[in-house]
């Protein structure tokens, strides 16, 4: 019998962003993405590229994140050059935990992508969230993939 509690059914197109990411290594992530400038288009960068950025985060268990890589390198193992975008914005003046985390413009220009994956990278300013700067990512699905995450929980 499956447990359908287990189950995190995502729909292609829409936004995914963990409510308590970690960042535990926010020099190593911000030196990954510094020829982003805060004014830059959404750019064309690699699936590798976004896979590998998004192994520098931590977030709560709920949120899955080896699951999302799993997707997107599952992507890259059916076509290894499979590209995505990526949308970089510093010093965000938003709250963690809030249900949205784009703002309407960047939400514009990230759904021009419909067919890929697109992170978009906030650095969220220390002011409303204990006085700390943390980088959070967003993950836009691809509008044609419908994705099941599951996790398997074993007695010992």
């Amino acid at each position: 019998m499956l447990d359908k509690s287990l189950l995190n059914i995502l729909v292609g197109g829409s936004n995914h962003f963990p409510s308590v990411p970690r960042n535990e290594t926010t020099t190593q992530i911000s030196d990954l993405f510094q020829q982003f400038s805060n004014d830059d288009p959404a750019t064309e960068v690699s699936l590798k590229f976004i896979s590998d950025i998004l192994k520098h985060f931590k977030a709560e268990k709920e949120f899955n994140l080896d699951g999302y890589i799993k997707m997107i390198d599952s992507t890259r193992s059916e076509n290894p050059m499979a590209s995505g975008h990526i949308l970089v914005r510093r010093n965000r003046d938003v709250t963690l935990g809030n249900r949205a985390l784009l703002s309407p413009n960047d939400w514009e220009e990230t759904n021009q992508f419909q067919d890929e994956f697109v992170l978009t990278l906030y650095q969220v300013s220390g002011e409303k969230n204990n006085g700390k700067s943390i980088w959070v990512p967003n993950i836009k699905l691809p509008m044609k993939k419908i994705s099941i995450l599951f996790e398997i929980y074993t007695e010992t």
